[in-house]
């Protein structure tokens, strides 16, 4: 579309109802997919005991994975961050 000017555009909209919806509902889809994701990973800690020291980096398969328990639990009561610097489990995620 290089080179469209915006009334070009407009009358192109208007040229092509159909496919206009459907381009706007595949947009709306997908933002949609992207907030569900977002609060899927933001949200996929429920299950994670912050209260005692139950995690170890050994456990964990992915720095993705540790970097979700790092993250759930503000006060890293699991000692994943061992040298204090922000990253945890630094033979996954370093």
């Amino acid at each position: 579309m290089h080179g469209v000017r915006k009334g070009n555009l407009i009358e192109w909209i208007r040229s092509h109802p159909i496919l206009t919806t459907l381009i706007l509902l595949f947009l709306v889809f997908m933002a949609y997919q992207i907030v569900l994701f977002t609060s899927y990973v933001e949200n996929d800690n429920s299950n994670t005991n912050c209260s005692v020291d139950m995690y170890d980096c050994a456990e964990f398969d992915s720095c993705f994975e540790a970097m979700n328990i790092y993250t759930a639990c503000k006060d890293d009561v699991h000692w994943l961050d061992g040298d204090g610097d922000g990253v945890p489990c630094e033979d996954l995620c370093g």
